[in-house]
């Protein structure tokens, strides 16, 4: 169906089967917003993807998408899978695509959100605490006796590291997989290729 359709507008749509990498980076680089409406996300890559390129994410705020995306900030939500809620959602993107200082805002905000594990495990210390109904244990803590910093020393000595297996040819590096390979005012849009609002 989707094949269809681009063959009749050519000029506007375009539809890709499969999964270039490439391909997905220019494609975030090149976009103003990100439609995710998924059903369900249990975590998610690509809207943090989308926000580390300035491509604002529009998605249904379930899962990993309501964990990663701050309505309004980095990103829209909305609460209801349903047709109402998601054009909902896009006419507040629209309308911030026309007021280029909030949409400049909040591209900044998605580009410099951190996501890593600091803040969650930060939130899965407290729930532990909050179960166990005592404070989470820490090396910090305990440090203090004597030689329990050479304890940790020795046991962090004596486990072993694992070794990553061989990256292959072509093969983007860790570092790599969140980074943007394209600046955001270099790409160059085909003129008819702009959502219509």
């Amino acid at each position: 169906m989707l094949n269809r359709v681009a063959r009749r507008h050519r000029d506007s749509i375009g539809v890709l089967v499969g999964f270039n990498e490439t391909m997905a980076r220019r494609i975030l680089g090149g976009s103003d917003f990100f439609l995710m409406p998924s059903r369900f996300e249990p975590c998610g890559l690509t809207q943090m993807q989308a926000q580390r390129y300035g491509a604002l994410p529009i998605a249904h705020a379930t899962g990993g998408l309501a964990d990663t995306i701050e309505d309004g900030v980095t990103g829209f939500l909305f609460p209801r899978l349903s047709v109402n809620a998601l054009l909902s959602a896009c006419r507040g993107a629209f309308a911030v695509f026309r007021d280029q200082n909030k949409l400049a805002q909040m591209r900044h905000a998605a580009m410099t959100t951190r996501s890593g594990w600091e803040l969650p495990a930060a939130k899965y210390e407290q729930l532990y605490c909050r179960l166990l109904r005592k404070p989470f244990p820490r090396l910090s803590l305990i440090s203090n006796s004597p030689g329990a910093a050479k304890a940790a020393e020795e046991s962090r000595q004596a486990t072993p590291v694992p070794q990553k297996p061989p990256r292959l040819p072509g093969q983007a590096t860790e570092g790599q997989l969140m980074q943007p390979t394209v600046d955001r005012q270099q790409v160059v849009r085909q003129p008819n290729m702009r959502a219509a609002h």
